[in-house]
């Protein structure tokens, strides 16, 4: 829980008590969702004020407003775009001087962390392969929220515990990588994981995504002996 209280004005104070972020963690939010920013605007004396312009902005952008209610308490509900920038970011609730109410100006500062998930998806498999034989697989990497492709991403191959190799993705979020089937593998039915494992250095979640083939052998047929009846 965020505790902030910042005297501008003689008048007021915005005390921000909580910030409700669904299930994730209290400062850490993501690109469409709705973040609920609850709040207190009180006096010098610690009594509430009710009827006051509660802004939450992005610099001078305005983002949500509303007003105070009973005991001076405000929700802030903003929906977050889907284009907004990733990153850690600074945001301003400001109280506006209101002269009908005899409020002056006021302020405090709220830190978030914009991330987006992403979503990763294969493309088809063949059919059935072959031990020994080379395997192309491929897939694209966007961000749930914006849709963009994410380019630069370290995509991980594997085969159960195996990893195969890894990848990485293009300018349009597209990826490749090939690999020799292994002699050990039993025939039968083969799942392949693609798996991007988030970077927390430029705000993305991980996601992955698995496939199904099936590894067929070519049986020799062998004659052992030829014997009269």
């Amino acid at each position: 829980m965020i505790r902030t209280k910042v005297l501008i004005s003689c008048l007021s104070f915005i005390v921000l008590s909580t910030i409700v972020i669904g299930v994730y963690a209290q400062n850490k939010v993501y690109r469409g969702q709705v973040v609920e920013i609850r709040g207190r605007v009180v006096d010098e004396l610690g009594q509430g004020v009710s009827g006051v312009t509660v802004q939450l902005r992005d610099g001078t952008t305005v983002l949500a407003s509303t007003t105070s209610g009973s005991e001076g308490s405000f929700t802030i509900s903003w929906n977050i775009p889907a284009s907004y920038p990733l990153g850690s970011k600074t945001l301003t609730l400001y109280v506006p001087e209101q002269p009908s109410i005899y409020v002056e100006q006021s302020l405090t500062y709220v830190e978030i962390e914009v991330w987006d998930g992403t979503s990763l998806k294969l493309n088809s498999l063949p059919g059935r392969i072959h031990r020994g034989e080379s395997i192309s697989i491929s897939g694209t990497l966007n961000m749930l929220g914006s849709g963009n492709p994410v380019s630069g991403a370290t995509v991980v191959i594997s085969y159960g515990q195996s990893r195969l190799g890894s990848t990485t993705t293009n300018s349009n979020g597209r990826f490749s990588i090939s690999f020799t089937v292994p002699n050990n593998w039993k025939r039968g039915q083969v799942i392949i994981t693609a798996e991007f494992p988030g970077a927390s250095s430029i705000y993305l979640d991980g996601s992955e995504d698995s496939g199904s083939t099936a590894l067929w052998v070519k049986p020799t047929i062998k004659v052992e002996s030829i014997a009269p009846g």
